[in-house]
């Protein structure tokens, strides 16, 4: 009995592989793992971007274009606000060296920078300057923020600052 259900079990199995057409074995491996996904990409996808540009990537699922468009754009948005932030911190810290940092050489407990309302503000001008969609479903989009609009954003930046930093007495 135990023979017959190990003969039964192979027979099936050879009905089932050989059933297979090639055409179902093509589907399989139409997406080679060789295959670059990049190919035929514009530049901007595959090299670097200026200062106040960003890009960034969605998968689309079940073919929403507008749905992989809008997670990308957000990717890119956090990345872009992410930069300004970092540097609006270091060019904070590099012109108030002095008045945050105590004589041991420490930053002071109680002096935080507070960069978001700034970041917020240098995001205000952002626009989605090109998108591309590669052969595997991603979407990609490339956003530009004015960079007039993150000098101004800077700008205002090193001016609240320095007031509240005046306040401090240099040690």
């Amino acid at each position: 009995m135990r023979n017959l259900k190990f003969l039964a079990l192979g027979a099936a199995a050879i009905i089932t592989f050989t059933g297979c057409s090639s055409s179902d074995l093509d589907k399989f491996t139409q997406y080679k793992p060789m295959q670059n996904e990049l190919q035929n990409a514009p530049s901007w996808v595959t090299d670097s971007v200026n200062e106040y540009q960003v890009k960034a990537s969605a998968k689309m699922i079940n073919d929403e274009f507008e749905l992989a468009r809008t997670e990308a754009t957000m990717r890119a948005k956090a990345k872009l606000a992410e930069r300004i932030n970092s540097n609006i911190t270091q060019i904070l810290k590099e012109k108030f060296k002095k008045k945050i940092k105590n004589k041991n050489g420490d930053t002071k407990q109680n002096l935080k920078i507070n960069t978001e309302y700034f970041v917020n503000m240098a995001l205000i001008d952002v626009k989605e300057k090109s998108i591309w969609v590669s052969n595997k479903g991603n979407v990609w989009v490339l956003l530009e923020a004015n960079p007039e609009v993150v000098k101004m954003a800077i700008q205002k930046a090193i001016s609240e600052y320095s007031d509240d930093f005046s306040k401090i007495d240099d040690e």
